[in-house]
């Protein structure tokens, strides 16, 4: 049944847990997708994550390194855990698949008020210095005239939004600029604004119980200015208000 979706546009499925199942249900699941996506169309894909069969197979950025050019090389020293160990055909026209299981993960970008891109790769450094559970890159934006520090939080409980954009607010100021708001790419899990949430009210001596869901969003969005790009919009943004939507729009 996933061979259709791979064969038009996919090349990276990881299976995240999610309710009602754990990070090791889904390596089982993303193997048995691996094996039939290998042998159905015929292309090399690799296991990576929590099920990768070999510790350096975990990262993408292993499998990844040298890109489509080095497929052909790889095939041979790294062979695929299902599908073809040579460049055939189909692999020439397709690539290679990854699939595996991980963590739920937050892409989060932090504007800063400034053109300098050594400054924001600094910065970035510096940021995944004194985190766990993060990677970062600092970048310049055209499109915005402003740099941000890109940060992949592989575990929203040990580095949460707030922290990341604290920390990196705390560096930033050290090096002479600022953080001017932030921006989050795809979804998150709703306790991931909760825990936010907690930490900003606790400063201002507040509590959640009681309050409206949209007073508490709005406490998150507004001190990390989550809105200085596009509109943050929690039914869009907030993974269990987005499925609520789409159920009652398929009701409908």
């Amino acid at each position: 049944p996933y061979t259709t979706l791979f064969r038009s546009c996919v090349d990276v499925c990881p299976f995240i847990p999610f309710k009602k199942i754990s990070l090791e249900e889904c390596a089982e699941i993303a193997k048995n997708v691996a094996r039939e996506a290998g042998e159905t169309l015929g292309v090399p894909v690799y296991l990576y994550g929590a099920a990768a069969t070999e510790e350096q197979r975990r990262e993408l950025s292993f499998l990844r390194k040298g890109g489509y050019e080095s497929l052909g090389s790889k095939l041979s020293v790294c062979p695929p855990d299902f599908g073809p160990t040579a460049l055939t055909e189909s692999a020439q026209k397709a690539g290679a698949l990854c699939i595996g299981a991980r963590n739920f993960l937050l892409a989060y970008n932090i504007n800063l008020n400034t053109k300098d891109i050594a400054l924001a790769k600094n910065i970035a450094k510096e940021l995944r210095t004194q985190l766990c559970g993060i990677k970062t890159l600092g970048w310049y934006i055209d499109e915005y005239g402003f740099c941000q520090v890109s940060v992949n939080i592989e575990d929203y409980k040990k580095a949460p939004l707030y922290l990341v954009y604290e920390t990196c607010k705390n560096i930033a100021g050290k090096l002479n600029t600022a953080v001017t708001g932030s921006e989050l790419i795809g979804l998150l899990p709703k306790d991931a604004m909760l825990d936010s949430a907690k930490f900003y009210l606790n400063k201002q001596n507040r509590i959640m119980l009681g309050m409206r869901h949209e007073e508490v969003f709005n406490t998150v969005i507004t001190n990390l200015n989550l809105s200085q790009i596009t509109p943050f919009i929690p039914d869009e943004k907030i993974l269990e208000l987005k499925l609520k939507s789409l159920d009652r729009k398929s009701v409908v």
